[in-house]
């Protein structure tokens, strides 16, 4: 989830509609000595007419020295904006730790995306080391403000048990909360608390129910998760392998890599859609370069034995090899030594040289 970079401006400028030449000098002039004297908000408003140009040349320089201001004087907005600057690079260099410490100031004086960020760098170890503990304060902090993506975060640090003790009561409820007003990813979640009886009663119709609702809006996890309902079958569904493999479909070509492989699974073997190798050969390839070692083994498959693509043992040495990196198991070992036996000498060493190369782009790169 892309972290809330947004810069909220509250410039005198934008409050009234374009000024003469004369007056926006006066304007400006005004702006200016009430900043310089060490009026925090003019600070912050000086700041925003430079970075967005408002009438008068855009300067970022001027910008982001009224921002320091502002910021150094304790304006939130001012902390958060230099802390998104310092996020994301657009106009001063990337630096996650000053991020990190503006993030914190300005989530010290409530600043609710201030706080989500900081949850957010202290989860993903960005600018400083991993650490639930504090994940969890600052979501907790945002969602008791009604931040919904802070909610669903919160929900799964129960869940998993990270940054707190696991409890899937307080899980379901913040997902609960967020599911309601139209968090596709919370929605999704409950649907698998309700799957798996984690905390709750089994209840298959009230996973399909969010997982409905999350798939209307174009969840990928929740397509994925329909897929395996109508292939699978529930107590409440029926199995249906053409709705199985449209759901699927749907996922895939959002990039998740587990319906890139079911997908492919089923136009191998023909469940729900006509079966097609070279189909099938694609979507195994899709999810093959995504470093799923059951893809890469299924890809190799299909070029040892020409099944959607002519026959080519090196490369399908190469896909056996570089599923083996991750998947040690006897299956895919014998396959690859199957496929060396295949190769001369000469092609042995260019299917290893193949190996390296698919490793450095597919897995190493991962």
């Amino acid at each position: 989830m892309k972290k809330k970079i947004y810069i909220l401006v509250f410039s005198l400028f934008f409050l009234f509609p374009t000024f003469s030449s004369a007056k926006t000098s006066t304007v400006l002039e005004t702006i200016t000595k009430l900043a310089e004297k060490g009026n925090v908000p003019a600070q912050y408003n000086l700041a925003t007419i430079y970075l967005f140009g408002k009438n008068t040349d855009i300067d970022y320089n001027k910008a982001i020295y009224w921002l320091h201001k502002a910021a150094e004087n304790n304006e939130p907005e001012a902390q958060y904006t230099l802390a998104s600057m310092y996020t994301t690079g657009d106009i001063i260099p990337v630096n996650l730790p000053q991020a990190l410490a503006w993030y914190h100031r300005a989530a010290l004086k409530g600043h609710i995306h201030a706080q989500f960020n900081l949850a957010q760098m202290f989860k993903d170890g960005k600018g400083t080391k991993k650490n639930y503990s504090q994940a969890f304060y600052w979501f907790k902090k945002a969602a008791n403000q009604n931040d919904l993506d802070s909610q669903f975060f919160l929900g799964y640090l129960y869940l998993r048990g990270l940054g707190t003790n696991q409890n899937y009561k307080l899980a379901h409820s913040y997902f609960l909360r967020a599911a309601k007003k139209g968090h596709t990813k919370a929605q999704t979640s409950l649907a698998t608390m309700y799957q798996n009886a984690l905390g709750v009663t089994r209840n298959y119709s009230e996973a399909q129910f969010w997982l409905e609702k999350a798939a209307e809006k174009g969840e990928a996890q929740a397509f994925f998760l329909l897929g395996q309902v109508y292939r699978l079958g529930t107590s409440s569904v029926k199995r249906d392998f053409p709705k199985a493999a449209e759901f699927y479909q749907k996922a895939a070509d959002k990039g998740l890599v587990d319906a890139q492989f079911n997908l492919a699974t089923m136009y191998k073997l023909g469940q729900g859609v006509p079966q097609n190798f070279t189909t099938a050969y694609k979507w195994f390839e899709k999810a093959a370069k995504k470093a799923d070692p059951d893809a890469q083994f299924q890809l190799a498959t299909m070029l040892f034995n020409g099944e959607g693509h002519p026959i080519k043992y090196i490369e399908a040495y190469a896909w056996y090899s570089l599923a083996t990196t991750t998947n040690s198991g006897k299956k895919f070992t014998e396959a690859r030594n199957d496929a060396a036996e295949k190769l001369s000498p000469a092609e042995l060493i260019k299917a290893q040289k193949l190996t390296n190369e698919l490793y450095n782009k597919y897995i190493k790169e991962q």
